[in-house]
C-alpha cells in the first residue's frame, strides 16, 4: 500500500506535502519540518523539494508567502486531530492565493494547496489519499502499541513467575520423603511451566507478526527435536493418563532449522492434543520421509474438529466450536504460533478431522536438509552437568522474592551468595564482595541494570566476572543494550534449570577459583 500511495502522490497534479512537528526543549511545537513534498507542491512553492526535506517550513513561507497563521493552524490540527483550512497569499504580485488544507495523520500533518476559488475535481482524490494515509498511520500506531503492550505484559508476568519457579526447585532439592508433597510440587511445577509457555507464546506471536524473530538455523535430526518436545510435555501427558505411541519411521532425516523454535512448535501441537483428548486417551507421533519432505503427524482420539473450523483454528485467539464447548481453557494462540513457526521454516501445517468425537491429526511438512547442510553437526543433547565448584555469586533484583529464592537455590548448590535490591547497591556489592558471577535484573530503582553492568565492568573486580542479565525484557534492542555494556548472557525470567546449569558451567571454570578468592574476603577496592 505504501508504494502505491507514493506513486499516486508523485503523479498527482495536486500539491501535497507532509509535515512533522519540531519541538523545543520544553517539548512545545515551535515549527514544522517538511517530511515529504510531491512535485506539484514543489512547483507551487517555487523550491527544490530535495533542499526542503527536513527543513523548517517557517523560513520558506516567510520569504515568499503571507502565511503567519499557517503554523498556528498546524499546531491546532495536530492537537485536536481536526482539519484546518486557511488562505496563503504571495508576498509579491503575480501569484495566486492558495487555500491550504491541513489534516492530522497521527503524529504528522498532511497539507495540500489549491488555488483560491479554483474548482479542482481531483480534490476528492486528494482527500481519499489523505484518509488512506491517516488510516495507514493509525494502523501502524495500533500495531506498535499492541507490540509494546505485549512486551510489558510479558515482563510483568515473568516477574512473579521467577520466584515461583525458584521456590519449586528449592523444594525439589530438599528431597522430601512425603509422597503427597512431592506430588503437589510436581503439579505446581507443571502449571508454572504451562503459564510460562503461555507468556512465551503470547510474545512470540507478536514478534513473528512483526518479523522480529531471528532463527538460529542448523541441520537438525527431527527425531531429536521430537524427543525434546515429548519430554517437555511428558508431565502433562502422564497427568491426563494418556497413552503415547511414537513411530520414528525415518529416524535419521534432518531439516535446516532452529532447534528451540521447532521444539516449541511440536510441543504446542502435543499440548493441543493433550488438552482436547479426554482422560485416558491415545496420542500418536509419527515421523516419515516423503520425497524431499520430512512429515510429522501428531494424531489423537480426542473431541475432533468441525469441518468448517479446520482452517480457522490456526487464526489468532480461535479455538473452534468444539473446543469452545470444552472447558480446556487457553488463549487460542498456540496453533497460530505453530503455523507461524512452521512457515518461517518454509514448511506447512494442516489439520484433519472426520468431525465430532472422531479425533484429529496435525500434519507438519518441512523441507529435507540438503547434502551440504546434512554434513554439519546436529546440536547434541545436553548431558547432566557434573558437580560445579563453589563460587561467590551476586544476585541483583528489586523483587525481594525473586532475589531470595534464586539465592537459596544457588546456596543449595554450594555457592556463597549475596543479594542486592538496586543498581547502586549492586555496584557497591560487586566492589567489596568480588563475585565471580552476577545475575543482574534490568528494571532496577536508583540505577537501572544496564548502567550498573557498565559500572561493574569498570571495576577491577568486575572486569573478569561473568554477568548475566536476568530480566523479563526480551526485545532485541534490550538485548543489544545489555550486550553493549558487557553482559555475557541475557536470560528471560523465570530461568530454566537447563539455562541456569549452562551459565554456571560456562562461568565458573573460567579461572582458578581458589587462587582468585584466596584472602579476598573483606577486601575492597580503592
Amino acid at each position: 500500500m505504501e508504494s502505491q500511495l507514493h506513486v499516486a502522490l508523485e503523479s498527482s497534479p495536486l500539491a501535497f506535502a507532509i509535515l512533522c512537528p519540531l519541538r523545543d526543549a520544553d517539548q512545545q511545537v515551535s515549527d514544522f519540518l517538511w517530511s515529504y513534498l510531491n512535485p506539484a507542491a514543489a512547483r507551487v512553492l517555487g523550491s527544490d523539494p530535495v533542499a526542503l526535506i527536513r527543513q523548517p517550513i517557517g523560513p520558506l513561507l516567510s520569504r515568499s508567502w503571507e502565511a503567519s497563521g499557517l503554523i498556528a493552524a498546524c499546531v491546532r490540527a495536530l492537537a485536536s486531530g481536526r482539519s484546518e483550512q486557511l488562505e496563503v497569499r504571495p508576498i509579491h504580485n503575480g501569484g495566486s492565493a492558495l487555500c491550504a488544507r491541513i489534516a492530522c495523520l497521527g503524529r504528522e500533518l498532511g497539507i495540500w494547496f489549491t488555488e483560491v476559488g479554483a474548482h479542482r475535481p481531483e480534490s476528492d482524490a486528494v482527500a481519499d489519499i489523505t484518509e488512506r494515509k491517516r488510516l495507514e498511520v493509525a494502523l501502524l500506531e495500533a500495531n506498535r502499541r499492541m507490540d509494546e503492550f505485549l512486551a510489558i505484559l510479558s515482563h510483568e508476568l515473568r516477574g512473579p513467575l521467577a520466584p515461583l519457579r525458584n521456590g519449586l526447585q528449592i523444594l525439589r532439592l530438599t528431597r522430601t520423603a512425603d509422597t503427597r508433597l512431592a506430588a503437589v510440587i510436581d503439579m505446581m511445577d507443571r502449571q508454572t511451566l504451562q503459564l510460562t509457555r503461555l507468556v512465551d507464546d503470547l510474545l512470540d506471536v507478536s514478534r513473528l507478526s512483526m518479523g522480529k524473530i531471528a532463527l538460529r538455523r542448523a541441520p537438525l535430526k527431527v527425531a531429536e527435536v521430537l524427543a525434546s518436545s515429548i519430554e517437555a510435555c511428558r508431565g502433562a501427558i502422564e497427568a491426563q493418563g494418556h497413552q503415547l505411541q511414537v513411530d520414528l519411521g525415518a529416524p535419521e532425516v534432518k531439516v535446516l532449522g532452529d532447534f528451540e523454535r521447532l521444539t516449541q512448535a511440536f510441543s504446542n501441537l502435543l499440548m493441543n492434543s493433550v488438552k482436547y483428548t479426554p482422560y485416558g486417551g491415545c496420542i500418536g507421533v509419527v515421523l516419515d520421509r516423503e520425497g524431499s519432505e520430512v512429515v510429522v503427524r501428531i494424531i489423537d482420539n480426542g473431541i475432533g474438529i468441525a469441518h468448517e473450523d479446520l482452517e480457522a483454528i490456526f487464526e489468532m485467539f480461535s479455538q473452534g466450536r468444539l473446543h469452545g464447548r470444552e472447558a480446556a481453557g487457553g488463549l487460542g494462540i498456540g496453533l497460530s504460533l505453530v503455523r507461524s513457526l512452521v512457515q518461517v521454516h518454509d514448511g506447512t501445517v494442516r489439520a484433519y478431522s472426520a468431525g465430532p468425537e472422531c479425533g484429529s491429526a496435525f500434519v507438519v511438512r518441512l523441507p529435507l536438509a540438503g547434502e551440504s547442510d546434512a554434513r554439519a553437526a546436529s546440536p547434541a543433547a545436553a548431558d547432566t552437568a557434573p558437580p560445579l565448584p563453589s563460587s561467590r555469586i551476586l544476585v541483583v533484583d528489586d523483587n525481594a522474592d525473586a532475589a531470595s529464592s534464586l539465592a537459596q537455590l544457588l546456596q543449595l548448590k554450594g555457592h556463597e551468595v549475596l543479594t542486592a535490591g538496586d543498581g547502586l547497591q549492586a555496584v557497591e556489592c560487586a566492589r567489596r564482595f568480588r563475585p565471580r558471577l552476577i545475575f543482574m535484573d534490568i528494571g532496577l530503582p536508583c540505577m537501572d541494570g544496564v548502567e550498573a553492568i557498565r559500572r561493574v565492568r569498570a571495576l577491577q573486580s568486575g572486569a573478569q566476572a561473568t554477568i548475566v542479565a536476568l530480566t523479563g525484557w526480551g526485545q532485541a534492542d534490550v538485548r543489544e543494550r545489555t550486550a553493549s555494556v558487557g553482559a555475557d548472557f541475557h536470560l528471560m525470567k523465570p530461568v530454566s534449570d537447563a539455562a541456569l546449569a549452562q551459565v554456571l558451567d560456562a562461568a565458573l571454570p573460567l579461572a582458578p577459583l581458589v587462587a582468585m578468592y584466596a584472602g579476598a574476603s573483606g577486601v575492597g577496592e580503592a
